[in-house]
């Protein structure tokens, strides 16, 4: 029985090539380039204007996915509340940080000492929620992230303290009249309490680049197995959550606040009460606004040319209000300005905060313990003594604030050095020779 097609059936079918003979010397692409350039046949491609949807659609994804229960028996609501209880205490900090002279739900005589004991209450959602898992392997995990957390946020607050001792007051308001009042940011005081604050709000977000693996598979295969549920949402908005009260913090302890670079300098416009550096914002707006109106013309897709007009309206809709405040009272003028001051800062530090996550390797869970415990926390320690030996030569010799407090941060530098220097092994070594 002859399979073969009849010519007419034949003739209607495309005609296949063979591939041409590839001599020794010509370069042969590898497949995956081979791939990449040449799309399958019946893959399906979305209309560039329809990208814009991806963000709704994962989140819908996420919504209705369902959940995945550790092991049956478990106490589901428990298990359902310990991320709304994580991101509750996240959110409540913002409750007495200052946005701005006139953005402040509450001054407390004690707000930095509520934001650290609110903070602290942090970890007992991950413990609760590991705990409930029942596996062994999850509740050392969460044993293991306590005792991070623990340290970080030790070196943290003793951080904080540094800068305190040259305020005298726990309000985060008088904090950053202080500042003013002085003249100078806290930061160039006490340098190296910022830095340790700043690689302990890092190391906090549990999403970052110090993580909490067990092992080197575990840093390969965690993104794979992470399941992408309404917990691990709300996980998850609770990490950059923590980002952004750690930069409001250190916005307001160690950077001034709401106030404005130079905030000593008060030198005004001929003739007018408008100060010439509280021109910067709404000429900084309207640069944006210019770049974003010269960006549109050059777009050649209608689509994203109508995107870079609104983004143009937007920002010189801004701009024309920060000027127009200018002329206002000098209330309401101080509190936008204050605020536009505050977000810009904000958004530098949590751009810094990403860009160390995205720069470093991720480090096992016991080499960042000890980074933390053995590293940080003396060196913060070191930083408190030092600032408060700084402050009393100031006030008992006359020497200069910035001198003996640049002083201090030199020797805070030498005592981390040599903490560095000492490997973990020598010094368990040394204290069972000392037993």
């Amino acid at each position: 029985m002859n399979d073969n097609p009849p010519l007419n059936d034949r003739a209607a079918e495309p005609e296949i090539q063979a591939p041409e003979a590839v001599s020794a010397g010509s370069e042969v692409p590898p497949p995956s380039d081979l791939e990449s350039v040449v799309p399958p046949a019946n893959e399906k491609f979305l209309h560039p204007r329809l990208s814009v949807l991806q963000p709704l659609a994962n989140t819908v994804k996420i919504l209705i996915q369902p959940e995945q229960w550790p092991a049956n028996g478990v106490n589901r609501v428990v298990l359902t509340i310990a991320p709304w209880f994580a991101i509750t205490i996240a959110l409540l900090a913002y409750l007495i940080v200052p946005i701005g002279p006139a953005f402040q739900t509450t001054d407390l005589n004690i707000g930095l000492l509520f934001i650290l004991a609110i903070g602290s209450l942090g970890i007992y959602s991950m413990v609760l929620e590991n705990w409930l898992a029942r596996t062994e392997k999850l509740l050392a995990s969460a044993m293991r992230t306590a005792a991070h957390f623990l340290s970080y946020e030790t070196a943290s607050a003793l951080a904080l303290v540094s800068a305190l001792l040259l305020t005298g007051s726990l309000s985060m308001n008088e904090i950053v009249q202080a500042q003013l009042d002085q003249g100078q940011w806290f930061v160039f005081y006490v340098p190296v309490g910022f830095g340790i604050f700043f690689l302990a709000s890092i190391a906090l977000t549990y999403r970052t680049a110090i993580a909490m693996p067990e092992s080197d598979s575990e840093i390969t295969d965690r993104e794979q197995k992470s399941p992408l549920h309404f917990r691990w949402a709300l996980d998850s908005l609770t990490d950059y959550a923590k980002i952004f009260v750690a930069a409001g913090v250190a916005i307001t302890v160690f950077l001034g606040g709401w106030l404005r670079p130079l905030a000593s300098y008060r030198d005004r416009f001929p003739g007018t009460p408008v100060q010439i550096l509280d021109v910067v914002p709404g000429a900084a707006v309207a640069a944006i606004a210019v770049y974003c109106f010269r960006s549109a013309q050059k777009q050649q897709e209608a689509s994203r040319k109508r995107v870079m007009l609104w983004a143009c309206g937007v920002w010189g809709t801004a701009a024309l209000a920060l000027i127009g405040t200018l002329f206002a009272p000098e209330a309401i003028m101080t509190g936008v300005h204050g605020a536009f001051w505050f977000v810009m800062k904000v958004s530098a530090y949590v751009y810094c905060c990403l860009w160390v996550r995205i720069t470093f390797p991720e480090y096992r869970s016991d080499p960042s313990t000890n980074l933390g415990w053995r590293i940080l926390v003396p060196m913060a320690l070191v930083n408190l003594l030092a600032t408060a030996m700084a402050i009393v030569s100031t006030q008992y010799t006359g020497l200069p604030m910035r001198l003996t407090t640049i002083l201090g941060a030199g020797v805070t530098l030498g005592a981390g050095i040599w903490l560095s220097t000492i490997s973990p092994t020598e010094s368990a070594a040394q204290m069972a020779a000392s037993e």
